[in-house]
């Protein structure tokens, strides 16, 4: 049905791209509409200073929060702020699939 073309999920939303995932990430970096983006896949031991030093490869960051359970241990996600949409932007497209702490970190729009 989709010609061949690779299926990205993001943000319940079905991408279809046929020529690559920078293509993927170009149409999800696009669909930013705020200063804010989700961050997963982290390791459990990411502190919110490890966080902002490695998402501040995007631009300035303004908050982290660090989601966790009610019992306090680390879900493995945060939503990273950032001073503007162009920098949410950035990081969507530049730090998506980098590793950080021995794991490839996701990230998408909030």
């Amino acid at each position: 049905r989709f010609g061949g073309a690779k299926r990205f999920l993001f943000n319940s939303h079905l991408l279809v791209c046929r020529k690559s995932e920078a293509e993927f990430k170009k149409k999800a970096a696009a669909a930013v509409s705020n200063s804010r983006v989700y961050v997963g896949n982290m390791s459990w031991e990411a502190t919110a200073d490890d966080v902002r030093d490695f998402m501040g490869k995007a631009g300035t960051v303004v908050e982290v929060d660090l989601l966790r359970r009610r019992d306090g241990k680390s879900l493995g996600a945060a939503i990273v702020t950032y001073s503007s949409k162009d920098e949410a932007v950035r990081a969507v497209k530049e730090v998506h699939d980098q590793e950080h702490m021995g794991r490839p970190v996701m990230v998408r729009e909030d």
